[in-house]
C-alpha cells in the first residue's frame, strides 16, 4: 500500500503475436479505510450518517450498503471527498441486519487515446454492520 506502480499493455493474438507496448500507466494502491460510525451490529438511527478514517492520497470515497457483505448491494453514495456521508435510501427494517463498507479512489480521472474514463476504486474497507430500526 502507499506505492506507486507502473505497467504497460500488449496485446497477443491468436498466432501468438504481440503487439507494442501501451504508453506506461501507473496507479497507486491504498491503504483500507477504517470504519468508524455506526459500529458492528450497533441499533442505527437516523439521522443516517456513515463515518470512516481518512486515506492519505484518496482522492474521493464511495459508501456501499447490503444485504450480505460486499455483495447484494441496495445503496451506494455518490463519490464524496469527504470521510463522511449522509444516507439518502429508503428506510431500514427494524430489527434486520446490513453491511456497509467504504471504496478509496486514486483518481479523479483517467485518460486514454483522449477519452475520459471512471477510475476504479483502490482499495475497499473491512466491512461493518449496523442494525435497522
Amino acid at each position: 500500500t502507499n506505492k506507486r506502480y507502473f505497467y504497460k499493455i500488449t496485446a497477443v493474438d491468436f498466432g501468438k503475436k504481440e503487439s507494442l507496448p501501451s504508453n506506461p500507466g501507473s496507479d497507486l494502491i491504498l491503504p483500507s479505510a477504517q470504519l468508524v460510525s455506526p459500529s458492528n451490529l450497533s441499533k442505527f438511527t437516523a439521522p443516517f450518517r456513515f463515518e470512516w478514517s481518512k486515506v492519505d492520497s484518496a482522492v474521493a470515497y464511495k459508501v456501499f450498503i447490503g444485504n450480505a457483505p460486499f455483495s447484494d448491494i441496495i445503496w451506494e453514495s455518490q463519490k464524496v471527498k469527504e470521510n463522511e456521508v449522509n444516507y439518502n435510501g429508503a428506510n431500514f427494517i427494524s430489527t434486520k441486519v446490513y453491511y456497509w463498507w467504504v471504496g478509496a479512489f486514486s483518481r479523479e480521472k483517467i485518460i486514454v487515446d483522449n477519452t475520459e474514463l471512471e477510475p476504479k476504486i483502490n482499495s475497499f474497507s473491512q466491512v461493518g454492520s449496523f442494525i435497522g430500526e
